[in-house]
Order: structure tokens, then C-alpha cells, then sequence
């Protein structure tokens, strides 16, 4: 399993990578940055140098990542990637052992009814389908989850939310202190 980062929140002099859990690396062969609009973003100072970094083809959200990291597992011969949202550090020490057991399947987090597929598990076959849905102008995440048939894996609430996205400053400092009590 590849996994691709695929969102960065940078706040003020920050990031999220500062946060990239032990087991996230433990769970993956391979592990790249797909970084989105961000094309300034310096890994050095990070501990992710020598981390492929994937540019998208189109600005057109999320799905332009995903078929970044599809289009590049595709040519290392992966069978799968998983995609995990950099700006939400909490997620599930099981997140990709959870979206496997969708038996091949995409598949798709959800938590207290809400789905989240920013953290998903995506076969690369998917590849040519997702390009396809890019060039009609479709870039909505979820709806092409739901047109691909991704399996929605259910994951308990905890506190702090495992898919609580951090979006402001505020909630960095929220976060950093349940980080580093």
C-alpha cells in the first residue's frame, strides 16, 4: 500500500507534517506528498526529505491529488494507495488496516454518520476512471467515492474526533494541546 498525503494547512509558520504519526509510516511501503496549490512548500526541516512529492495535474481539488498518486502507483506497479488529509492529525492508529478489509475495494472513512474520504484506501485501477471524471469538470471527492462503489468503513468517535480537520489557527493551538500536554 502506498499512502499519499494529500492536503497540507499550513498555519502561520506551521504545518501539520510537523505531526506525521509513527504508525502511518509503520503501515505503508511507500510513503509520497501530494501537495495541491501549495507550490512553495519546503520539506527540508520536516524529517520527509527524499519523500516523493507529487504535483497535480489540474487545480481542481482533492481528486487532482488522488489521481496524482494513482497515476504515479500505476507506474511502480501498486495495487492500491491510501490517502490520508495532513490537516486533521488525529485519525485512527488502524485507519489502513480498517480500509483494507474492504476486500479490494475502494473504501472510504466515516465516523458518528459522517463520511470522510479524504481518508481512503483507492485502487489503482481507478486511474483511468477518475481522469475521466476530471475531464467532465466533476472534482467532488465523495461523489466519485459513491460512483466508484467505495465501501464506507465505520470508525468510533473519541476525543479529540479522529477526523477533526484543523482550519484555523485556533485549532491549531487546540490541537498542539492535546498533542503535547
Amino acid at each position: 500500500v502506498v499512502a499519499t498525503l494529500t492536503a497540507i494547512l499550513a498555519v502561520h509558520t506551521s504545518s501539520n507534517l510537523l505531526h506525521i504519526p509513527d504508525f502511518v509510516l509503520s503501515l505503508v511501503t511507500l510513503l509520497v506528498l501530494g501537495y495541491g496549490l501549495v507550490r512553495s512548500f519546503r520539506l527540508r526541516g520536516f524529517g520527509l526529505v527524499g519523500v516523493p512529492v507529487l504535483p497535480d495535474a489540474q487545480p481542481m481539488g482533492p481528486l487532482s491529488g488522488l489521481l496524482a498518486g494513482l497515476d504515479w502507483a500505476a507506474e511502480i506497479d501498486a495495487d492500491a494507495i491510501v490517502t490520508v488529509a495532513v490537516d486533521t492529525p488525529f485519525f485512527p492508529a488502524d485507519l489502513v488496516a480498517r480500509l483494507l478489509q474492504a476486500g479490494g475495494k475502494a473504501a472510504i472513512a466515516t465516523c458518528a454518520g459522517r463520511a470522510h474520504p479524504t481518508f481512503g484506501l483507492w485502487p489503482v485501477a481507478l486511474h483511468r476512471d477518475l481522469r475521466d471524471t476530471l475531464a467532465r469538470g466533476d472534482a467532488k471527492l465523495m461523489r466519485f467515492a459513491e460512483g466508484v462503489g467505495a465501501v464506507q468503513i465505520a470508525f468510533d468517535p473519541a476525543d479529540p474526533d479522529p477526523f477533526w480537520n484543523l482550519n484555523t489557527p485556533d485549532d491549531l493551538i487546540r490541537a498542539r494541546a492535546v498533542l503535547v500536554p
